[in-house]
């Protein structure tokens, strides 16, 4: 996703998971393995949305679907986030967006349990430099105050946390 100030007329494109460039892995247990390696347009597309309901800035979809794989390599949390930032500002990098910015975002829940899941999303500018990488858990106000259960919820934290950033 990529994003300028809404002052300035900010176009948003989102080059990563799917359409719109947000990444989602869903999961009913935690403890399977088939929910990896999934993306999700409706949830890249529910996220250009409600960015753009927000007016944090003027969200496009993304060209192209890009499932990263560096972040589901390893159990503990932090490394995952941080292998994820590395491999996607290296994706930017090679495949420069038109727009300002771009998010890759990796969800992780479970629609039983709250307590379970993680939200990280990870902006990078066109050049593919950090901006943000965001790692939210069940221990953070913000991912308790919303509850993840389901994707749509992920998303909500997700822009929650961004307008955050953004104003």
């Amino acid at each position: 996703m990529v994003c300028r100030p809404k002052m300035k007329e900010p176009r948003c494109r989102t080059p990563a998971d799917d359409e719109t460039g947000a990444a989602r892995r869903d999961a009913a247990d935690l403890s399977r393995a088939d929910w990896r390696n999934q993306t999700s347009l409706p949830s890249a597309t529910n996220i250009v949305r409600l960015l753009n309901q927000a007016g944090l800035c003027k969200a496009v979809p993304a060209d192209a679907t890009v499932l990263l794989k560096a972040s589901q390599a390893d159990p503990n949390e932090l490394k995952t986030l941080w292998d994820l930032a590395r491999e996607f500002r290296d994706y930017v990098r090679a495949h420069p967006p038109a727009a300002d910015y771009a998010l890759y975002a990796d969800y992780v829940f479970n629609p039983q349990n709250a307590e379970q899941g993680f939200v990280h999303f990870v902006v990078c500018d066109r050049k593919g430099e950090w901006v943000i990488v965001d790692m939210q858990n069940s221990h953070q106000p913000d991912y308790q105050s919303i509850g993840i259960i389901s994707r749509e919820r992920c998303d909500q934290l997700l822009v929650k946390r961004l307008e955050g950033y953004l104003k």
